[in-house]
């Protein structure tokens, strides 16, 4: 209850905070002007589903450039996640930043790539999981080399 009641205050700060630049403007904003509030001792589980909250919360505003910094201190703390990497390029899609966007996608891509070779037939279907959400030509075809794979679960996810 105490952690809501954070993140709540924490949101509503934060999005009255005069330090936004005019929206007009396309630079990305520094990592540093978000930052979670002390309250005792939060493990880094708990901070990076804080920042994660708060990009949810930005998004719903409309603001995603705030959203993609949230996502971003996130990630620092949990640099594999693929759900928030998702995510994060989601952000930067519609702040208007198509190369940011583009560079998380290839770290996706290529992660997804790797787990396609995984022994394991589970891993192999969270990759065709996250290489769907991927918008392009390289995701379709990573997908498509899924047609081939032995495993009769991982061909029908991957053709959906």
């Amino acid at each position: 209850m105490k952690t809501c009641i954070v993140l709540i205050i924490t949101g509503l700060i934060l999005a009255v905070s005069p330090s936004l630049k005019a929206d007009g403007e396309k630079e990305l904003l520094d990592d540093s002007t978000i930052k979670l509030p002390v309250v005792g001792q939060l493990g880094p589980e708990k901070k990076q589903k804080l920042y994660a909250f708060l990009a949810k919360i930005y998004e719903e505003k409309g603001d995603f450039r705030r959203a993609a910094q949230a996502y971003r201190q996130a990630l620092k703390i949990s640099p594999d996640d693929l759900l928030l990497r998702s995510a994060l390029a989601a952000a930067y899609l519609e702040s208007g930043e198509e190369e940011a966007a583009d560079r998380e996608y290839v770290m996706i891509l290529a992660s997804c790539a790797r787990d396609l070779t995984d022994p394991i037939p589970s891993v192999r279907l969270e990759a065709i999981k996250n290489i769907s959400r991927i918008p392009g030509p390289e995701a379709d075809a990573l997908l498509l080399e899924t047609l081939d794979d032995p495993d009769p679960s991982v061909r029908q996810e991957g053709a959906l």
